[in-house]
């Protein structure tokens, strides 16, 4: 954490996935890790059950790409 390899794989992602002509992504977001995803312009458009564990739901983000 802290060495800028989450960001650089987040734009890479976030370029690749624009550049094949997706327009929205969203991704379920552990919630320790929304302050990362909305410094890096995601927005929270709600929450999602967790598949993983019953009972905890998780925070979905969304980019809008150009």
């Amino acid at each position: 954490m802290g060495r800028g390899h989450g960001r650089a794989l987040l734009r890479h992602a976030l370029a690749t996935a624009g550049a094949e002509g997706v327009r929205h992504l969203r991704v379920l977001s552990d919630p320790h890790a929304l302050g990362f995803y909305i410094a890096h312009g995601a927005r929270q458009i709600g929450m999602a059950p967790s598949d993983a564990i019953p009972g905890r739901d998780l925070p979905l983000l969304e980019w809008t790409l150009p």
